[in-house]
């Protein structure tokens, strides 16, 4: 009887442990999959990509791209130096460090830099572009536009 009530124990444990194992890599296969998805889906909804890739078939080597706060996706992507409109972010410190005033504006120093002579591309959120056109620079003309990001230009 001892013998039976052992056996019967056995394998009630192993079949435990083996439903345990196949849980835990479906879990673990479930994961891998979900989280794929998820940070494929949210990086297309952060990234630039897009809008950098048609400044490098636009831009030439004496315009100028701007972005109203930091963007990592635009220089990485345009392989060109950024200047940077307003909120500095994680570049304030580096922004402090001697003269950088020509990569480091805020709002009226560009608005002169938008007006001027140069042909000046920006990347906007969609949210500020109206309020961008209708204030201080209205002649801003879209060139592209993804989920929540616009690229403008001033010719």
């Amino acid at each position: 009887m001892l013998i039976a009530a052992t056996f019967k124990e056995t394998v009630a444990s192993g079949r435990k442990l083996r439903l345990a194992f196949y849980l835990a890599v479906i879990t673990m296969v479930v994961q891998i999959a979900a989280t794929h998805i998820i940070y494929t889906k949210l990086a297309e909804k952060k990234s630039a990509k897009d809008l950098a890739l048609k400044l490098n078939e636009l831009a030439t080597g004496d315009d100028i791209i701007a972005s109203f706060g930091y963007d990592q996706t635009i220089p990485f992507y345009a392989k060109r130096r950024l200047v940077v409109v307003g909120k500095m972010g994680e570049l304030e410190f580096g922004s402090k460090q001697g003269d950088q005033s020509a990569w480091f504006m805020e709002h009226d120093q560009f608005e002169s830099l938008w007006k001027g002579d140069k042909r000046v591309f920006l990347r906007i959120s969609a949210g500020d572009l109206e309020s961008f056109r209708t204030g201080r620079v209205p002649q801003a003309r879209i060139i592209a536009q993804n989920l929540k990001k616009v690229l403008v230009t001033n010719r």
